[in-house]
């Protein structure tokens, strides 16, 4: 459960991801591409899910992989296709979303 996730890794994660989590818990999707605006598009292969039955995109192995490597208060939430993270970067009471791929922490 997200709470059991929130416990063990120490982590309180921000409501509105908690609710992406209870109604979708990750998974890939049919489109790759996500627009913010004509300009920016990006690609997205999976988004991460607590307990997930493919390893690639479990929540739990990929945060424990880059607990170590990724300050505090950011956190995976996604991949793309070519082995980066988008992260969520945890600020009190409020939450933020890189959506600039971080090359190389896998």
């Amino acid at each position: 459960s997200i709470t059991e996730f929130e416990l063990e890794y120490d982590i309180d994660l921000p409501s509105i991801y908690k609710e992406f989590l209870k109604e979708q818990n990750g998974g890939t999707l049919d489109d790759l591409y996500i627009y913010l605006n004509k300009e920016d598009e990006y690609v997205v292969e999976s988004f991460l899910g607590i307990k997930n039955d493919l390893e690639y995109i479990d929540l739990s192995e990929n945060y424990m992989n880059l607990q170590k490597r990724l300050p505090k208060s950011y956190f995976p939430i996604a991949i793309d296709g070519g082995g980066n993270y988008y992260l969520l970067k945890l600020v009190t009471n409020k939450a933020y979303i890189t959506l600039k791929p971080c090359q190389n922490w896998r």
